[in-house]
């Protein structure tokens, strides 16, 4: 089955960005903190510092099941990610650039799992993530149709939406309706 999973977000701290289902997900992004070693010279001591970077997984109807760390983001900055799955190939887009590119990874169907789409949960009560333009579509978008979705809106760097933008706030009602639309095959 193709899969295709497409997000703006404003990284605040480590947790659940969007999944199908908290503990037993069969696709996830996250973001973690990866412990990054860093030499101090003066005193030649190792620091590990922790650095926020995107994860994300699959698990397929064969059995397999794989985990990336994608990419680095920034603290409190506008991100896109776009993670695709064509039945064979797992491909990420951040902010309009391929990053991670398995050919080897999986094979077959994603997994089905009567779940729910979780969005933006780490498990503790509240959000601190600003999360945006969420869809999930049936098949695996096109390096071309990443960068018209990535040119669709321009963000603020401080707060959201910015005003050059031609979309506003009804957009994201449109993407969960589109959603729904997708995943139930209803003509949209």
């Amino acid at each position: 089955s193709q899969f295709s999973v497409s997000l703006w977000f404003k990284y605040a701290e480590s947790r659940g960005l969007i999944n199908n289902g908290k503990n037993d997900a069969s696709w996830e992004i996250r973001i973690i903190n990866k412990p990054i070693p860093r030499l101090i010279f003066r005193n030649t001591t190792v620091v590990m510092h922790l650095i926020p970077f995107i994860r994300a997984s699959i698990v397929t109807t064969n059995n397999s099941s794989k985990t990336w760390d994608v990419a680095m983001v920034h603290y409190n900055r506008w991100h896109h990610i776009v993670m695709t799955y064509d039945g064979e190939t797992v491909k990420f887009y951040l902010n309009n650039r391929l990053v991670k590119n398995d050919m080897e990874c999986c094979r077959g169907n994603i997994m089905t799992r009567q779940n729910d789409v979780v969005i933006g949960d780490g498990g503790r009560p509240s959000s601190v993530h600003i999360i945006d333009e969420v869809f999930l579509l049936k098949k695996a978008l096109t390096a071309d149709q990443v960068r018209k979705l990535y040119q669709t809106l321009t963000f603020d760097e401080t707060t959201a939406i910015s005003s050059s933008s031609s979309l506003h706030s009804v957009s994201f009602l449109i993407a969960i309706v589109f959603l729904a639309c997708t995943f139930l095959n209803i003509p949209n």
